[in-house]
């Protein structure tokens, strides 16, 4: 008999779950045609995509997980959610971070790929928005990550430009993004531009983090700002600028953090 398009899909949610993509991927070659399911309704329920791209990212094949996405339409009959973005952005991003370690240790990519993954969760997050889909804070925080792996803390600071809380300092033009990015992202940025040696910028965005009512610091954005405060802060003309009103406002939270660290750790 045929192959309905729920079982189908159940089949290849089954396989998502076991991060066997590739036998989902052939379920679909298989048996999609067969589906009594009208080509306006998708060979599978979008759920199973998006698993399947979930799946290979968990499987480090993020060049995989971006053909599912960019297939969907034309191959699957099935549009993009946020949810399909979000699984293949945040694959990008840790595809990034795998190939900065490997490029500090001199390791053979497992794989060959001209993609610079960085560049790849730029472009998924600009296709999401001309697509009129908004972003949440976790593709936020991904595609900040990425640029940050990468090094790319101009990259870092553009996303940041597009939201309305960040472009009233950073400048930019923001978009009708409603969601602002949580404190990972904040973190992520920072260490760009720490990365990057841009002081200037790193400082406006631990302020901007210290005096937010949405988010508060954590210890790694304490650990930043001590980094800041006994590096030189110049602006890119190469202007440089006095820290003295950094440092007497900079602790408010990482003064009881670190003393209570270094409470404990005098009592071991």
């Amino acid at each position: 008999g045929k192959v309905t398009k729920r079982a189908l899909s159940n089949a290849v949610i089954a396989c998502a779950k076991a991060n066997e993509w590739g036998e989902g991927l052939n379920l679909i070659e298989l048996y999609g045609n067969c589906s009594v399911a009208s080509k306006s309704n998708g060979v599978v329920s979008i759920t199973a995509i998006n698993l399947l791209i979930r799946a290979c990212g968990r499987s480090s094949r993020p060049d995989k997980a971006v053909e599912i996405l960019n297939n969907m339409s034309v191959k699957y009959s099935v549009k993009p959610d946020l949810a399909s973005y979000r699984y293949a952005i945040v694959a990008c991003n840790h595809a990034e971070h795998r190939e900065s370690i490997r490029r500090r240790s001199g390791t053979i990519p497992e794989y060959e790929s001209s993609l610079k993954w960085w560049q790849c969760a730029l472009s998924l997050l600009r296709r999401m928005r001309e697509e009129g889909l908004q972003p949440d804070a976790q593709i936020l925080s991904s595609v900040v990550s990425a640029c940050e792996a990468a090094g790319e803390w101009q990259r870092a600071i553009g996303v940041l430009q597009s939201l309305r809380s960040f472009s009233s300092f950073l400048g930019g033009k923001p978009t009708n993004c409603e969601d602002d990015p949580n404190l990972y992202c904040l973190n992520a940025a920072i260490s760009a531009c720490t990365k990057g040696g841009a002081w200037l910028e790193a400082v406006q965005l631990y302020e901007h983090t210290r005096t937010s009512s949405a988010v508060r610091p954590n210890f790694v954005t304490v650990i930043f700002s001590l980094l800041l405060s006994i590096m030189p802060i110049k602006s890119n003309s190469g202007r440089q600028f006095s820290r003295k009103p950094f440092e007497k406002r900079s602790f408010p939270l990482g003064s009881s953090v670190l003393t209570k660290w270094k409470g404990e750790k005098n009592a071991c």
